[in-house]
């Protein structure tokens, strides 16, 4: 008979190209023409639509700015991060949307440097707080809240997550103005 045939590959990579406009939800914005899946790694490169509106929350796997990336801005929900977050271009780049971690993770400010102006949870749901280290020459500026994370049970009581660490291992310099808790 009739058959239906999904096909997805996930985990696999995306490669931003803004061809459209600075919607992430759109698959024109991304080469192949399809919005990577949740858990792909992305690469933002290009100076096209440089201000990227993520629209819904979205879980990534790394998140890289290479080497041609113009300065970008990342705003609208939260993004669960699933692996890295890397600077190799020589533009400063910034997120505003708040960030979620969902392991241990590093976010490095290799050849430009990085503003975080969203929160930053070091666990999400269910998971340990993990550690963010920072890391590269260039430097990092964190203006949101950066917190242990939450658990909300399936009775819905929540409760917070202890035991997280930030750790600085880079040689750019760090700038904290958030309340962290």
């Amino acid at each position: 008979g009739d058959q239906l045939l999904f096909v997805g590959q996930a985990g696999v990579t995306g490669t931003w190209s803004g061809n459209t406009s600075g919607d992430w939800n759109t698959g024109g914005n991304w080469q192949g023409g399809s919005v990577p899946l949740a858990g792909a790694d992305l690469t933002i490169t290009g100076t096209s639509n440089t201000a990227i509106s993520t629209g819904t929350n979205q879980t990534t796997g790394a998140i890289t700015f290479d080497s041609n990336a113009g300065a970008f801005i990342i705003s609208g929900n939260t993004i669960i991060l699933g692996g890295d977050l890397t600077n190799n271009s020589s533009n400063l780049q910034t997120v505003t949307s708040n960030i979620t971690l969902n392991a241990a993770r590093t976010i490095a400010a290799n050849n430009g440097a990085i503003d975080l102006s969203g929160s930053i949870a070091l666990s999400n749901s269910g998971a340990m707080p993990g550690t963010l280290t920072l890391t590269g020459s260039q430097d990092i500026s964190i203006s949101g809240n950066i917190s242990d994370g939450t658990f909300i049970t399936g009775s819905g009581i929540t409760n917070t997550i202890g035991g997280g660490s930030v750790i600085m291992a880079g040689t750019g310099t760090l700038t904290l103005t958030g309340t962290n808790s």
